[in-house]
């Protein structure tokens, strides 16, 4: 991998103008799409989430947690599907809120053969905005974050951006939202498949 430039620097002038970004953004997409990359993006309603009371959150884990356990439920679905038995390393942007209840979580599944297997999980770890793969996932999820909230307000305009559409055209993009619907239900079941490893229980929940 080449030394990081500084391209993903906010702080850059470049990045301070709308234009450059929509520019810069569009050529980020185009050599996303050139890789024919299968995208998976998973979400959470942020203003459902924060409705709950202290004790549903702190029994659904944090939403980065959340997510993250989900998005390897997306992945395990996607793959179980299509008979595809590799296992992958993940990898996360260092210095997500909420990255450490996930280390956790993920630490006892590798620990465990079978279900690191079913999980798809070469490893798991953190890296910088040096890491340009990241940095692509980031760019997915944040057009996709759009799209999110489209649904949510019952419009199309996430659907509607430039990115987006070239995304959703060239790529199959695989993706799951929860909001307060989904979040009830999670609550409900508990050993839903959406939060089976909680990390302080000292054990590992069944898959």
């Amino acid at each position: 991998m080449r030394a990081w430039l500084g391209e993903f620097d906010k702080d850059k002038c470049n990045w301070r103008n709308p234009r450059a970004r929509s520019v810069c953004r569009m050529e980020f997409v185009a050599a996303i799409a050139k890789a024919s990359m299968t995208g998976f993006v998973a979400g959470v309603v942020s203003a459902d989430y924060k409705a709950l009371d202290g004790n549903s959150r702190k029994r659904i884990g944090t939403p980065f947690s959340l997510v993250a356990q989900t998005l390897m439920v997306v992945i395990k679905d996607w793959a179980n599907e299509r008979h595809v038995y590799d296992l992958f390393p993940y990898f996360f942007e260092a210095g997500s809120e909420g990255y450490g209840e996930f280390s956790e979580v993920y630490g006892k599944i590798l620990a465990h053969e079978i279900r690191g297997n079913a999980y798809r999980i070469m490893s798991c770890s953190p890296v910088g905005k040096e890491c340009v793969p990241v940095q692509a996932a980031d760019l997915i999820a944040y057009e996709y974050s759009h799209c999110m909230s489209s649904i949510v307000k019952s419009n199309d305009s996430g659907f509607r951006r430039p990115a987006v559409q070239e995304l959703r055209k060239r790529l199959t993009i695989e993706t799951r939202y929860h909001n307060s619907q989904t979040l009830s239900e999670v609550l409900s079941q508990p050993a839903s498949e959406y939060r089976h490893f909680r990390a302080r229980r000292g054990s590992v929940d069944e898959a």
